[in-house]
């Protein structure tokens, strides 16, 4: 039989004040932009609207990794440390609102 992916637990609606673009400075979504996304803003929107439908920072953090690996980024830049971080403890709130 084939594999089936893990079924990953998604929250449907979130209020405006949870999406993930307001956990960043404007000029930290820039470089995010920039550094994690090649620059594209209608990817790097995709993936917080991805990203908020995610119950745990788990789940959440396989899909930022596939996105880590597909664009190449520096891991250790400085400001891909804060975006993870800053994600990290967005999920974090959530898991302890359940």
């Amino acid at each position: 039989p084939a594999e089936t992916e893990p079924v990953h637990k998604k929250r449907e609606r979130i209020s405006d004040e949870e999406k993930i673009k307001y956990i960043f400075k404007k000029e930290e979504i820039v470089v995010i932009q920039k550094k994690v996304f090649k620059d594209s803003k209608s990817a790097m929107y995709e993936a917080f609207d991805e990203l908020e439908r995610f119950e745990t920072w788990q789940d959440a953090s396989g899909f930022l990794k596939e996105i880590f690996l597909k664009n190449k980024v520096d891991l250790y830049n400085k400001y891909i440390v804060l975006f993870v971080d800053l994600l990290n403890d967005y999920f974090l709130k959530i898991e302890k609102g359940k």
